[in-house]
């Protein structure tokens, strides 16, 4: 690896939550699967009765990014370049060694997209027995995302955002201003990119690569990740333990203080509840209209990854190498 990228790592490592065996989880910056952008349909629970009970399934040390979508978590192990398939009744359907370092996944039902960071380069794997569809080549590729019918792939090494169709075939490289890109989520079209270096957020339509507007940078000492949740693009700031909601423009619109001093590297959430976990093992939950939190709670030795989908929360161990679920439904 060169210095360059050796640097560039370190200071992605403070952005993208390094779990407590020191591996690089990115899986929290996925893009949102259709379970987790569907409205709910049932009331919400109050956070004062929020449910930790959990279930959890073996998959092997170093499981970090997730994605859930019709009924399946595919998980990413950048430690022992593998993807696996879990089913909803947390069995483990089929487990593939891909090499390399293994970093983020994205899903559009049919096709699975994963960024292979140390292997520069880009898969898109069957969701039914995740076999190589095609591989294009991307430059450290560290987060990925979903919008106006392509996947996008951020480059750490050379700030650029490629995009590619579905059969994929690469379009034009957009340039990103920020410093040390770490992730990216798509909304409505747009996508937001992260910069770990200097903490700012950038905007840009999807289709044509248009930034719209300056974006912003933010008072924190440091960022965790960037997420969709309920139409809304959110950051975390782990030394700051504040859960952040930004405007379409990039631009902070209101801070969350986490509680009981919780450095909050993922989060995730639906209409209902906003879940934010810490990499030592740690979560809670929001309800962004009351501002009220649960209490929080231990429920395993560390977190390398986060999803909320149809009610129900996952989460990956790597330290164990489990993938857990919760529910998040009121009892």
């Amino acid at each position: 690896m060169s210095r360059r990228r050796r640097q560039a790592h370190e200071l992605l490592a403070l952005a993208i939550c390094v779990a407590c065996t020191g591996l690089l989880a990115t899986g929290c910056g996925a893009a949102p699967s259709r379970l987790e952008r569907k409205a709910s349909t049932v009331a919400c629970p109050g956070v004062d009765k929020v449910d930790f009970t959990f279930r959890k399934v073996r998959v092997g040390a170093g499981v970090s990014g997730l994605v859930v979508d019709r009924g399946n978590v595919f998980v990413v192990n950048p430690y022992a370049g593998e993807v696996s398939q879990i089913s909803n009744a947390l069995e483990l359907k089929r487990r593939r060694h891909i090499g390399g370092s293994p970093v983020a996944v994205a899903t559009d039902g049919k096709q699975l997209w994963v960024a292979d960071r140390d292997s520069d380069r880009i898969l898109a794997l069957s969701t039914d027995s995740l076999s190589t569809r095609s591989s294009q080549r991307v430059d450290t590729p560290v987060a990925l995302a979903l919008a106006v019918d392509n996947i996008f792939a951020l480059s750490l090494d050379n700030g650029e955002i490629q995009p590619f169709n579905r059969a994929g075939a690469p379009g034009l490289a957009i340039q990103t201003p920020v410093v040390a890109p770490s992730q990216m989520v798509a909304i409505g079209g747009v996508l937001y990119v992260l910069g770990a270096g200097d903490r700012s957020v950038i905007p840009l339509a999807a289709s044509g690569g248009r930034f719209l507007g300056p974006g912003a940078r933010l008072s924190v000492d440091n960022v965790g990740g960037i997420y969709s949740i309920a139409g809304s693009p959110w950051v975390s700031s782990p030394s700051d333990h504040s859960l952040i909601r930004l405007a379409t423009s990039g631009q902070p619109s209101e801070a969350f203080r986490n509680p009981n001093g919780l450095a909050a590297s993922f989060a995730a959430g639906d209409n209902c509840l906003i879940w934010v976990a810490s990499a030592e093992g740690r979560v809670a939950a929001l309800d962004p209209s009351s501002g009220k939190w649960s209490r929080t709670r231990r429920v395993a030795r560390s977190i390398g990854g986060l999803a909320v989908a149809a009610g129900e929360v996952w989460l990956t161990n790597p330290r164990d190498g489990l993938v857990l679920r919760l529910s998040s439904a009121s009892r």
